[in-house]
């Protein structure tokens, strides 16, 4: 089966590799193909667009937008992502349930206002790359450092 890709990045850049049905104005994404790739970078979004029904998108970016934090509900309609990049954005907390991408291997929050990281942190089945660096950290939740997977933390 071909990868299905969809980049709206930097506001002029529409790539598909694949026809998609419509993409609707207001902030709900629902696409209805075997989408694999979403790229929505630079696009100064203030809240992450709802995306539902895409267990089967593997990597998310939604990189230097203007998002201060991330709904729950992120981890509840992407069951299969793998890689997922919010860096540079002014994201100040996240999701108590962002563990439950079980999938989840690469997670890249750098450049954001994270001062405190969520107690259910560490409990990433999947992780094996985690970048923290250029946030407000001061302190790590005890089971981040207990994560078997990851190979690689990045702290600056």
């Amino acid at each position: 089966m071909p990868m299905a890709e969809i980049d709206f990045s930097y506001k002029n850049l529409v790539r598909q590799k694949k026809s998609y049905n419509t993409i609707s104005p207001q902030k709900n994404i629902n696409l209805n193909l075997n989408l694999n790739l979403i790229f929505l970078l630079q696009l100064h979004l203030e809240d992450c667009p709802q995306l539902f029904e895409l267990s089967h998108v593997t990597r998310l970016t939604l990189a230097h937008n203007k998002m201060s934090y991330l709904s729950e509900d992120l981890a509840k309609g992407m069951a299969g992502l793998e890689i997922l990049n919010l860096c540079g954005n002014g994201l100040d907390r996240l999701p108590g349930n962002l563990h439950n991408l079980r999938k989840l291997r690469i997670l890249n929050l750098s450049n954001n206002r994270l001062g405190e990281l969520p107690d259910g942190f560490g409990l990433f089945r999947s992780l094996e790359i985690l970048d923290l660096s250029y946030n407000y950290l001061n302190s790590m939740p005890e089971r981040a450092w207990g994560m078997e997977t990851l190979r690689a933390l990045y702290l600056r």
